[in-house]
């Protein structure tokens, strides 16, 4: 399932085509794959030669995801560990 998720990501994400070449509903969920984002701004510094200042609008937009999902991801990782404490099965896979 990983492999089937990131392959997808990476698809929809622009890294094989630019996201605008997708149909609609694919570039509805390019907009909220953070993959999107860092591939453009690297593109833009690399490719164009854009300075950090001309690429704030890629790096804003992938600050606000991380100031979203960070505390997420951190609050659910904190009770699955608990909870592999609690059962203890941290150590069985």
């Amino acid at each position: 399932i990983t492999w089937i998720l990131g392959g997808f990501g990476t698809i929809v994400g622009g890294a094989y085509f630019p996201t605008d070449m997708m149909p609609p509903w694919m570039q509805k969920i390019a907009m909220v794959n953070p993959i999107t984002y860092c591939l453009n701004a690297l593109r833009m510094t690399m490719l164009q030669g854009y300075s950090i200042v001309t690429i704030a609008k890629p790096l804003t937009t992938l600050l606000g995801i991380v100031a979203i999902f960070l505390p997420i991801s951190l609050g659910v990782f904190s009770v699955a560990v608990r909870k592999g404490r609690r059962e203890g099965t941290l150590t069985q896979y």
